[in-house]
């Protein structure tokens, strides 16, 4: 408590007033720069939220809205897999700006990191139930790939039967879904309670505001809750897609077999066609799963903790290092999706070019003149991304 000579002022009322008013869950008397280092921005986080957001928003709108543009421009290119992939580029755009839209606005309403008052309490309620739509959808569209994969190689019959109907009934079912599963998480980011600090007129602080907002469940257990509902579904779709993968492997490479005791094609032919659908597997699988994991397994740690009353035994940096890296994994992981599909496959960089104009032909994309025989081409196009 100040002197009568040097009176903390809240919000230009006396502190014990304003506080009655906002009923803080907490009061912070704020001193000396120490305290100024703990609750503002780092230097670090100051770059990464002015420089490195901005950039990997850009980046993600730029290359997913190209890949959406190239399969709109390109008619051939408008198969079913792609409308998922398409789907995947839409929930991609949704997520980072959502996610990276908020950390911007709350950066520059609030010096106090992680302030969620600049968002209000609506935001608590749209910005996440806006992300978790756009994630759960991501793990839909990423596991329909697979499946779309899994079909063309395993079960060509049932993949000439999946019409068009289907593919835009699953795509409108995925967006559904992921919006019903992610409107269950409401409660869990309902209330904004404010932590209240108190400090003198002449300090350093005297710019800050008087009140640090967070967004809170509106029960403690549903917290736990939300935590379970986001890594529970992650790690389902991790291992349902982990078994597509197996199974598509062990039938090219069965394909490859027959055809090499039935037809003149060349071994080195036959295995270059089954690495490079393996190595688009792996490299999509291993990419997208790979950069959601370490925020997906602090979160299952988070319910863990939670559900046994637990407190976590790293330092509160080593928290914010662990949160900060695997959030930023998160959001290169939307930007990275359309630059592996033109990186891994010759059949995307033709249709690239010929969207853009850019020296292609105006051939169809994905012709080919290898006729050897119908189980060939089952193997060298239809799985072919």
């Amino acid at each position: 408590m100040a002197s009568s000579s040097d009176e903390v002022i809240v919000s230009g009322q006396p502190h014990e007033m304003a506080f009655d008013a906002l009923n803080c869950l907490e009061v912070v008397n704020l001193t000396d720069e120490g305290d100024e280092e703990a609750y503002g921005y780092s230097r670090s986080e100051t770059i990464f939220a002015t420089l490195c957001l901005p950039l990997i928003l850009a980046l993600g709108i730029l290359d997913n809205s190209a890949f959406i543009y190239v399969v709109y421009r390109v008619p051939c290119m408008q198969t079913s897999i792609n409308c998922y992939l398409v789907n995947l580029a839409v929930a991609d755009i949704v997520f980072l700006s959502a996610g990276i839209g908020e950390k911007i606005a709350r950066y520059r309403g609030s010096p106090i990191h992680g302030d969620d008052n600049p968002l209000g309490k609506g935001g608590c309620i749209w910005v996440y139930l806006i992300m978790d739509t756009a994630y759960f959808a991501s793990l839909c569209f990423v596991s329909l790939v697979s499946m779309d994969r899994y079909l063309a190689v395993c079960k060509p019959r049932l993949k000439n039967r999946h019409r068009k109907s289907k593919t835009a009934l699953l795509t409108a079912g995925s967006w559904l879904a992921s919006l019903c599963l992610s409107s269950t998480l409401i409660p869990s980011s309902t209330k904004l309670l404010q932590v209240c600090f108190v400090f003198s007129t002449d300090s350093s602080f005297s710019n800050w505001p008087s009140t640090w907002g967070i967004c809170a469940p509106a029960q403690p257990w549903m917290k736990a809750y939300a935590n379970g509902m986001q890594t529970i579904p992650f790690f389902f779709a991790l291992v349902v897609n982990v078994i597509m993968f197996v199974l598509i492997v062990r039938s090219l490479n069965q394909s490859i077999e027959r055809l090499q005791s039935h037809t003149e094609i060349r071994p080195d032919v036959d295995t270059h066609v089954r690495d490079r659908v393996a190595r688009m597997l792996v490299i999509n699988g291993v990419a997208f799963f790979v950069c959601l994991s370490p925020f997906e397994i602090i979160s299952l740690s988070d319910m863990i903790a939670t559900l046994h009353g637990d407190e976590y035994h790293l330092s509160s940096d080593a928290q914010a290092r662990l949160v900060f890296f695997s959030r930023s994994l998160a959001y290169i992981n939307c930007v990275i999706n359309p630059i592996i599909y033109t990186a891994m496959s010759h059949r995307y960089r033709h249709a690239f070019r010929q969207a853009f104009r850019i020296g292609a032909s105006a051939s169809p994309v994905g012709h080919s003149t290898n006729t050897a025989t119908n189980e060939f081409m089952r193997v060298t196009l239809d799985t072919r991304v």
